[in-house]
């Protein structure tokens, strides 16, 4: 999947710790309403819209710490020669993940294999993170080709995305079902039904 928005946040979301490459799917028709919720910039009939923010807010640390991943784990001369190759932004990626070692320069070797499972994991995890929030892979990436095309819309998408984020650091205590699906929480943590899949699913 090509995410195909990105955001500029360099902090992570509590929780990365805690990533696992297999989590609970959490619906978003499960929230509990009476919990806090998130204040949206969206109207009812824009409720896609704000699923779309609560997404990207959880899948950007995601994104974050494969990139991270991989350029740890890729030998920095194979790093550049594909940066070279394909260019930066997520195609990179895709195209890492499709890469054979036999195509590979001399010298990729462990580091090829353990790349591709961080661009693997990151696949994982953010479809689960998307499918918690009642989309599905396709109809995100066509919201993010509708959200690139307005100025607007991308404004505000990204917007709605910060006060997801917002509120899933400042709600001690809370758990947000969309961070859920990528951050499981603790055994024995309490697990609260409010925040991003609660405010996009009641919209």
């Amino acid at each position: 999947m090509a995410a195909c928005f990105r955001l500029s946040w360099k902090a992570c979301i509590l929780g990365m710790a805690l990533v696992a490459l297999f989590c609970p799917k959490v619906s978003a028709k499960d929230a509990v309403i009476k919990s806090p919720r998130v204040v949206t910039l969206f109207e009812p009939e824009e409720k896609e819209y704000d699923r779309y923010a609560a997404a990207i807010s959880a899948i950007e640390p995601l994104r974050v710490e494969r990139d991270q991943r991989v350029e740890e784990t890729l030998n920095p001369f194979f790093f550049c020669w594909m940066k070279a190759r394909w260019g930066g932004g997520s195609g990179l990626y895709a195209r890492l993940l499709e890469l054979a070692p036999e195509e590979a320069p001399p010298g990729a070797g462990p580091g090829l294999r353990r790349a591709q499972a961080a661009c693997n994991a990151y696949l994982v995890k953010s479809s689960r993170v998307i499918q918690s929030l009642d989309l599905d892979v396709g109809r995100f990436n066509a919201l993010s080709r509708e959200v690139q095309a307005s100025r607007d819309l991308k404004r505000r998408v990204t917007q709605q995305a910060y006060l997801y984020r917002v509120a899933s650091e400042l709600h001690d205590g809370e758990r947000f079902p969309a961070f859920d699906a990528a951050y499981p929480p603790r055994p024995g943590a309490g697990v609260g039904a409010a925040g991003a899949a609660g405010a996009a699913g009641a919209t």
